[in-house]
């Protein structure tokens, strides 16, 4: 019970730090279609479908707009956000492509929502459905293929896509914009598409090489009695994978961490490998962070935290002290604390 609470605390905490202002360059279209620049912040992609925070400058006042106070809203060479009407209520769409067909997305209560439009004229949702269903006694995997239907309808006149549409077995943003941007490359003469998408690198990883010394907070007994607690050396190389496409700030954090010079009857080492979500703070020369999440090997709880001090766009220094919680290893009860550790390392993003 005390490890699901602690867990709960750290997820929260996390989606806590995830929601801060992180202000960046854009600009709004006010009702008037003026174009008014500023700074918007950058949220997760619920909050960016319903309000805009922006100010004009640094240090000024922050307004909030919804989708019936302005026509859209950018970031600069990044997302593009207009209004449109879903449901009788306006609402924030992320315009992904602009072409004779266009593609716009909307995340909702963590849900993707993804609506075609051709000609600037009629939008319309493409539904999907994924759940599992009984049928005969037998459970299966449904999934729905009218999204389907719809793409091969506002693409009747580009019979050589059929095969492109009918492998797009879920909605997704790459398969759609790709799609759209080969339907119009192949109906339209003279005039290129837009794509507003942000281009993202696929994969973005920073290797990070640690080194410091742990405390194990709980006394270990052997069979003949003997009882240890005590400062280990600690080592490890840590990566940090990017997770643009959840959260700009966000980072899966995994790797080993070696424990030596454990002074029972004889030395042996102890390694872990922490799998955890990481947030990163994402400005300034010395950066906050904290991740929370599980060691593969036992399965313990862990949180760390830290923060890293820029060098250079690829290089930076970083401070770590990582807690570790136990489910009954090394001979300690469960739900206590293991140990804490507190290291220094030298980071290297590719």
């Amino acid at each position: 019970m005390r490890k699901s609470a602690i867990t709960l605390l750290l997820i929260l905490t996390i989606s806590k730090l995830t929601a801060q202002s992180d202000f960046r360059p854009g600009y709004i279209i006010n009702l008037q279609k003026d174009t008014i620049f500023g700074f918007i912040d950058n949220r997760n992609d619920n909050i960016l479908s319903s309000s805009c925070i922006f100010r004009e400058k640094e240090n000024t006042n922050i307004a909030t707009y919804t989708a019936d106070d302005i026509l859209a809203f950018r970031f600069l060479n990044g997302k593009y956000f207009v209004s449109k009407t879903i449901n009788g209520k306006n609402q924030f769409l992320e315009y992904l492509i602009d072409g004779i067909v266009s593609i716009y997305f909307m995340k909702e209560q963590g849900n993707d929502h993804y609506y075609i439009e051709k000609n600037h004229e009629i939008l319309v949702e493409l539904p999907y459905v994924e759940e599992i269903r009984t049928e005969d006694n037998k459970r299966y995997l449904y999934q729905s293929t009218k999204h389907i239907g719809l793409l091969r309808y506002f693409m009747a006149d580009a019979e050589q896509l059929t095969d492109e549409i009918e492998q797009i077995k879920k909605p997704n943003r790459k398969e759609l914009i790709k799609l759209a941007e080969d339907y119009h490359n192949k109906v339209c003469d003279g005039t290129k598409c837009i794509i507003y998408e942000k281009k993202l690198p696929p994969i973005k990883v920073t290797a990070q090489l640690v080194y410091g010394t742990t405390h194990i907070f709980s006394s270990y007994q052997n069979e003949t009695g003997t009882t240890f607690q005590q400062y280990m050396p600690t080592y490890g190389l840590m990566l940090h994978f990017w997770l643009p496409y959840i959260n700009e700030k966000l980072f899966l954090k995994t790797g080993i961490i070696g424990l030596s010079n454990l002074n029972f009857e004889n030395s042996f080492q102890i390694f872990k490998i922490p799998l955890q979500i990481e947030y990163l703070y994402p400005k300034g020369i010395i950066r906050p962070r904290l991740s929370a999440g599980f060691d593969f090997i036992v399965s313990t709880p862990t949180l760390s935290g830290g923060f890293n001090i820029e060098i250079s766009k690829k290089l930076s220094l970083s401070i770590d002290y990582d807690i570790d919680f136990t489910s009954g290893v090394l001979g300690v009860n469960p739900d206590k604390l293991l140990s804490h550790s507190l290291y220094t390392g030298l980071n290297l993003k590719f």
